[in-house]
């Protein structure tokens, strides 16, 4: 008996380390960024969806509506995104993603990162 709730629980284990972060902490450019979130989270995924995503990734989201992202005139509603990783003591590196939503579905990914600290 014993034996089959460790392999049960092994099982459960396995099948369930799916939910961790999969977007990678040592990618060095927005474009890497860019191409992991897609992986995560494609073109058409229910902006609720993308956010659970977002959140086991490692990132905080909040929705943004008609607000400008990044450089130039456009503005729309967002899925914000924001997340530090290390790039070695005291320096971070920080990854801003808009997930750019229609209809209440991921339309576009867009990734803005740099190093940050003193």
């Amino acid at each position: 008996m014993r034996l089959d709730v460790v392999g049960t629980f092994l099982v459960v284990a396995i099948l369930d380390c799916h939910h961790g972060p999969r977007i990678a902490s040592n990618l060095r450019t927005p474009e890497e960024v860019k191409l992991a979130v897609l992986r995560e989270v494609p073109i058409g995924m229910a902006t609720a969806e993308a956010k659970s995503v977002m959140l086991r990734n490692r990132f905080t989201c909040g929705e943004v509506v008609d607000q400008p992202w990044g450089e130039g005139a456009w503005k729309g509603n967002y899925l914000y995104c924001d997340r530090y990783d290390p790039a070695g003591f005291p320096v971070k590196r920080r990854w801003q993603v808009a997930l750019i939503t229609q209809s209440g579905r991921i339309s576009e990914v867009r990734v803005a990162g740099g190093l940050v600290g003193p």
